[in-house]
C-alpha cells in the first residue's frame, strides 16, 4: 500500500470510530471510502507476487530451472526473424545460441534495439532451424522499458 493510501487508511478509520449515540458510522461516505482503499491495498498486494525479471543470460545459461514455466525478461530486441524477434543482453552484437527467440502477439510490432521486459513461457527450441538460439519465450505480455 502507498503512504498516501496508508494515510487516508488511518484518516478514514479515525472518522469511522466516531459513532453517534444509536452506534451506526456518522460518516457514510468516509466508510465506502476506506471499503475501496481495503480492495486498492488487496489489488495492489497481488502485484507483488509477480515473478522477479530476470536478464536473458540468467535464463538461458541456466534453463533447466526455468523449463516449463513462466519468467519475466529484461533485454533488447537484437534481431528479426519472420514474424518472431530475438532478444538479447546486448542492444547490437550478433546472435549466439544464449539468445531467445521470443514469438506470440505484438512481438512482429517490436522494434530492434529497443528495451522490453516480457512475460512468457519458457520452452526448449526443438526447431534449431529457425532462430539458432536454444530457447523460446512463448511471450502472453510484452512492456517497453525505459
Amino acid at each position: 500500500m502507498t503512504y498516501i493510501a496508508a494515510a487516508l487508511a488511518i484518516a478514514a478509520a479515525a472518522l469511522l470510530s466516531s459513532r453517534s449515540a444509536a452506534g451506526t458510522t456518522a460518516y457514510p461516505r468516509i466508510a465506502a471510502v476506506h471499503s475501496m482503499l481495503d480492495l486498492t491495498a488487496t489489488s495492489t498486494s497481488s502485484t507483488a507476487k509477480l515473478p522477479p525479471i530476470h536478464t536473458v543470460g540468467e535464463i538461458t545459461w541456466h534453463a533447466k530451472g526455468y523449463l516449463g514455466t513462466d519468467v519475466r525478461i529484461r533485454g533488447y530486441l537484437l534481431g528479426k526473424e519472420g514474424g518472431d524477434g530475438i532478444l538479447s543482453d546486448e542492444k547490437t552484437g550478433s546472435i549466439t545460441p544464449h539468445d531467445l527467440l521470443v514469438t506470440g502477439p505484438g512481438v512482429a510490432n517490436m522494434q530492434l534495439g529497443q528495451k522490453f521486459i516480457l512475460e512468457g513461457l519458457l520452452i526448449a527450441n526443438t526447431r534449431l532451424s529457425i532462430g539458432r538460439t536454444l530457447y523460446i519465450l512463448e511471450v502472453s505480455s510484452a512492456l517497453k522499458d525505459s
